[in-house]
C-alpha cells in the first residue's frame, strides 16, 4: 500500500476498518503495519507500507488500524538480494505513524470546490464537429460526443451523439486534468440543459422552444435509461 495509508487524511476512512455500503456492511480487524519509507533505494515507485488485517467475524467489532507499528530502515545495494542478505542491512523498530488529522489545508482551498458530477462523458462532454456545407444558424454549434480512453463499458461501446445545439447550453467545464500548478488549461465543454435556475428534464415543455438541445437531450436520456445501473440517476 502507499505509505500515505498509515497517516494521511484521504485514507482516514480506510483506517477505521468499518465500511458501510448498500451491498453490505464490511468490517476489518487491522494488525500492526510496516512502514517501509526508510528503505533505500525505494522498493516501489511511491513510498510504501505493508498493512496487515483480516475480515472481522460475525458480530465482531471493527478494529481500526493501530498507529503503532514497525518502522523499517536501511540501505540495500540493490533489490535483487535474498532475504537472508537483505535482513542484515535492515533495522526494524517500533514507531508511531504521525497521523494527519487537523493539519491546516492549502491556502488556496477556499478557491476550489467539487462541482457537479458530469457523467457519462459520451452523453454530455462534446467537441466541435463540422457544420457541413450549409452551415448552422447563428447561436448554434454542431457538436459530437467527446471520447476518452477513460470511458468504461457500456458507455465506451455506444455510438457518438452528434447534433446542432444552441451555444448557450454548451458550457465550459474544468476537470482535474485541466488544472495544473499555477495555471488553468483550456476547459473542456459539455452540453448542460441549464436555464439559469434549474436543470431541464427531457419532458420539460421549455424544450419545445430549444430544438437543438431537445434533440440532444432526448437521445441522451434515452440512452441513459437503457444502459444505466439501477441505482444511478442522470
Amino acid at each position: 500500500m502507499p505509505a500515505a495509508t498509515l497517516s494521511r487524511r484521504q485514507f482516514k476512512g480506510f483506517r477505521t476498518a468499518d465500511y458501510p455500503a448498500p451491498a453490505g456492511h464490511r468490517k476489518l480487524a487491522f494488525d500492526g503495519s510496516w512502514n517501509l519509507t526508510g528503505i533505500e533505494p525505494t522498493i516501489f515507485p511511491v513510498p510504501s507500507a505493508v498493512v496487515h488485517g483480516r475480515r472481522a467475524g460475525a458480530g465482531e467489532p471493527a478494529s481500526a488500524m493501530p498507529t503503532m507499528g514497525e518502522v523499517w530502515s536501511g540501505r540495500l545495494p540493490d533489490h535483487r538480494r535474498p532475504w537472508a542478505d537483505a535482513a542484515r542491512a535492515i533495522t526494524v523498530q517500533e514507531g508511531a505513524a504521525s497521523v494527519v488529522e487537523d493539519a491546516p489545508g492549502s491556502p488556496y482551498e477556499a478557491r476550489f470546490r467539487n462541482g457537479a458530477t458530469i457523467y457519462p462523458r459520451v452523453l454530455l462532454f462534446v467537441e466541435r464537429a463540422s457544420a457541413g456545407p450549409l452551415g448552422v444558424p447563428v447561436g448554434v454549434r454542431r457538436v459530437r460526443s467527446a471520447r476518452s480512453a477513460l470511458d468504461k463499458p457500456p458507455w465506451k461501446h455506444l455510438q457518438s451523439l452528434e447534433e446542432a445545439v444552441e451555444e448557450r447550453f454548451i458550457l465550459p467545464i474544468h476537470l482535474g486534468s485541466t488544472i495544473t500548478p499555477y495555471r488553468a488549461l483550456d476547459p473542456v465543454e459539455a452540453v448542460i440543459p441549464w436555464i439559469g435556475d434549474r436543470l431541464l428534464d427531457d419532458d420539460d415543455p421549455v424544450l419545445d422552444d430549444i430544438p437543438g438541445l431537445a434533440a440532444w437531450w432526448t437521445r441522451a436520456v434515452s440512452l441513459w435509461e437503457l444502459h444505466r445501473s439501477e441505482r444511478s440517476t442522470l
